[in-house]
């Protein structure tokens, strides 16, 4: 069986990480099992079929999944056909913004995709130097939330995440 997993955290998505993070209370074993279900889709029962050395290269390439993704912040990202900008000034936040980051910093690991999509929006102008972003919108930001889910990296959302932390 050929299984193909990421080779690092730029290629993991944010719902895959929230997954490996609530992978608890189970032997080393068991976890490297989900852990690879969770990142080649390979439901388990198929995995523990495999033989141990069609098992261990697939263990090799997720020896990345030891230390922490990239704290590297990126301020501008493009999903699908629609360029994202951070918060141009974070210390200009709105009320709503703050109420709905304290919130989601409250459960993180269930909520990275959420402070993404708070801190993220369209970018509806720009120049050479500077960019302008959408007014916040919490209905939107959620709506964002969940395609960032799905299609972003788990590089974006922790960056981002440990900087509020």
């Amino acid at each position: 069986m050929s299984i193909s997993v990421p080779k690092s955290w730029k290629d993991v998505k944010i719902h895959q990480y929230r997954q490996i993070l609530n992978v608890k209370d189970l032997t080393d074993r068991e976890k490297t099992i989900k852990i690879i279900s969770i990142l080649s889709g390979v439901h388990k029962k198929d995995l523990l079929s495999m033989s141990a050395s069609e098992l261990s290269p697939i263990i090799s390439d997720l020896l990345f999944t030891n230390s922490s993704p990239s704290a590297e912040i990126i301020t501008r990202f493009t999903v699908g056909d629609i360029t994202f900008g951070l918060i141009p000034d974070l210390n200009q936040l709105t009320v709503g913004e703050i109420m709905d980051l304290e919130e989601y910093v409250a459960d993180w690991n269930n909520s990275i995709h959420k402070i993404v999509g708070v801190l993220y929006r369209p970018i509806i102008k720009e120049d050479t130097l500077s960019y302008e972003i959408e007014q916040y919108d919490s209905f939107r930001a959620l709506k964002a939330a969940d395609l960032f889910d799905k299609e972003l990296s788990i590089e974006i959302g922790y960056a981002i995440s440990l900087f509020l932390f």
